[in-house]
């Protein structure tokens, strides 16, 4: 059984892969199929195939916990905003938010990684 870490999972596009994950025929067992990286409750809180666990990408601790005994990490966590004040913001978000789901992936020593970026990583350049 594979063990599928999302993050990003309460946004746009996180929304519709965990909707269509839970879609798709997964057999029920004891062990959670599919987890989240989520600052809020996501919608599927009372799914049991769904586990969460509440924190930030920035937070290199909960990231690690977040990615220890999974097989693939879909990485979809992002901000999308137009306002240039906010460009530090975008930078930890988008650079070290995905630096540090890739240090936790590597330190695990076997999750793949999707990642999905956005426009909002460029929009603040020339």
């Amino acid at each position: 059984m594979k063990r599928i870490l999302v993050t990003g999972a309460t946004g746009f596009l996180g929304r519709h892969v965990v909707d269509a994950l839970l879609a798709q025929s997964i057999e029920e067992s004891g062990d959670r199929q599919i987890r989240l990286l989520c600052r809020s409750s996501p919608p599927w809180a009372n799914d049991p195939r769904i586990e969460t666990v509440t924190g930030d990408i920035l937070d290199r601790h909960i990231v690690d916990q977040a990615v220890a005994g999974t097989d693939i990490v879909v990485h979809l966590a992002g901000l999308v905003t137009r306002d240039p004040s906010r460009s530090a913001e975008l930078f930890e978000t988008h650079v070290e938010g995905t630096r540090n789901i890739c240090d936790a992936a590597l330190k695990s020593g076997k999750p793949r990684i999707l990642v999905a970026s956005s426009s909002g990583t460029i929009a603040l350049s020339r």
